[in-house]
């Protein structure tokens, strides 16, 4: 899906080559089973060029797991952070959706939503982690015990729906987290907290600026 020349906006730098995409023939390479090959019309993902990819990731290390005491109550909360409906889980399925359907001139902006999906997998860990210090089960629900649902993913018909569909989700996100934070005393996941709230803030700054560049 993605294709030579589409470096994101200011970077000045264009896609390469495309490494791994097969002789222009469309046959095998030298050496490859010519009956391995399949026959009839193909339909190719372009793979990614060497581009200048953005930072999802606030400056600094993250905090490692650790707790004062085990505490149901903030394991139960946590477990909202980490899968309720509008948790880390269903951020990395929608930005993840959400990547694998931009249109091809724009991919600087589905490497960017890949970038922010790892970086939610990295919180998923790490309150994953922190529950089970609290004495929890990190299944995939929410605070309700309501188990995850495909259907929490913000799909939408075009990418600026997407993008917008994206922003609200890291503002829900911001609100959450600060919300838990202001219940919580354990001075650990306060720590914690603190830290993946700087990332959601600036994937709020990135999807809105990606924004600019959608009609």
């Amino acid at each position: 899906m993605i294709e030579q020349g589409s470096g994101f906006p200011g970077s000045g730098l264009p896609g390469a080559g495309l490494p791994g995409s097969g002789p222009p023939s469309g046959r095998p390479e030298a050496g490859a089973s010519e009956s391995a090959a399949p026959q009839g019309p193909v339909r190719r993902a372009v793979r990614t060029g060497q581009r200048q990819r953005i930072c999802a990731a606030a400056p600094g290390p993250y905090p490692d797991p650790a707790v004062k005491a085990p505490s149901p109550e903030y394991a139960a909360l946590l477990l909202d952070d980490f899968a309720g409906r509008d948790g880390e889980l269903t951020a990395i399925c929608q930005y993840s959706y959400h990547h694998l359907v931009v249109p091809d001139h724009l991919a600087w902006i589905a490497d960017l939503l890949e970038d922010v999906a790892i970086v939610e997998m990295r919180h998923l860990e790490l309150l994953g982690e922190t529950i089970r210090l609290l004495g929890a089960d990190p299944r995939f629900y929410g605070e309700d015990g309501v188990s995850w649902d495909a259907r929490s993913v913000a799909y939408r018909d075009n990418l600026r729906l997407q993008l917008e569909a994206d922003v609200e989700a890291e503002r829900g996100a911001i609100a959450q987290y600060e919300r838990h934070f202001s219940l919580i005393a354990d001075p650990h996941i306060r720590q914690l907290l603190t830290r993946i709230i700087a990332d959601e803030q600036l994937h709020l700054f990135l999807f809105r600026w990606a924004l600019n560049y959608v009609r």
